[in-house]
């Protein structure tokens, strides 16, 4: 079982307590080739703000100038955010996640960790097992800029995969 997890989620503010729009995650191996098990799901716009999570208007003007394409992939199969949150516990528990990955410390996971939290849902990882790809980045002076990238650009499951390909570069063998 892969037990690590990148994690990367789509949103309309940059802080606990907003709106997340999609949640994209996929199960691998930090030191190996082997990717898991992914996950995707889009969450509803209406529902989160009727649950008490806001949006910030930077977010939304920044959203507004992204790609269409990333745009139209928060659109199919939005799911309440109790379901959602749901589904990424069970695929976490069900892959064998232990450690969680995000690209910045102060982004992904304490937006998920308090949005779990709101809705009454245990967290699912300990808190010492959340991990930082920013932080790997800068020890091995690596640049993701120079990795090929597959996917949309702000799809959640795209850059989750792109994230956990960059980290099993950077400490792969190095030149």
């Amino acid at each position: 079982m892969l037990k690590d997890i990148m994690v990367d989620i789509e949103t309309l503010g940059t802080t606990p307590g907003c709106v997340t729009l999609s949640i994209g995650a996929v199960a691998f191996n930090p030191q190996g080739s082997e990717m898991g098990e992914e996950f995707y799901n889009n969450l509803d716009v209406e529902d989160s703000t009727n649950m008490g999570f806001f949006t910030d208007p930077n977010t939304v003007a920044w959203w507004s100038k992204q790609s269409q394409e990333a745009k139209d992939h928060l659109v199919p199969n939005q799911l309440s955010v109790v379901e959602a949150l749901q589904n990424f516990v069970k695929y976490f528990k069900s892959v064998g996640g232990e450690k969680i990955w995000c690209h910045g410390a102060t982004f992904d996971a304490p937006i998920l960790e308090h949005a779990l939290k709101h809705v009454g849902i245990k967290v699912p990882w300990k808190y010492y097992n959340v991990r930082d790809t920013r932080t790997v980045f800068d020890l091995f002076q690596f640049d993701i800029r120079n990795v090929p990238r597959d996917g949309t650009y702000h799809n959640a499951l795209a850059d989750a995969k792109h994230q956990a390909i960059c980290i099993r570069k950077a400490l792969g063998p190095r030149s």
